[in-house]
């Protein structure tokens, strides 16, 4: 997965491989493994399974108030 200039990759040895030879061509600036952010998520690596977390994310998004008659509004009136 790419976003900007964030690389993040799983697999097997020939996954591996494949990436050796991408950091070959390219400076990374560093590899962090199991347990790292990436994109503002925590991802973790737990008995063999990947869990991406968000919490923190979340808890920073402020709930928006709408008008009670917002609801009956049709898409096109916004």
């Amino acid at each position: 997965m790419i976003h900007v200039d964030d690389v993040m990759w799983c697999g097997d040895e020939e996954m591996d491989c494949a990436m050796e030879y991408v950091q070959e061509k390219f400076t990374f600036g560093k590899i962090e493994v199991e347990n790292f952010r990436f994109c503002g998520k925590l991802v973790r690596t737990i008995d063999g399974d990947v869990h991406i977390d968000c919490a923190e994310t979340l808890q920073r998004i402020n709930p928006i108030a709408l008008a009670p008659g917002r609801r009956t509004q049709r898409s096109e009136e916004h």
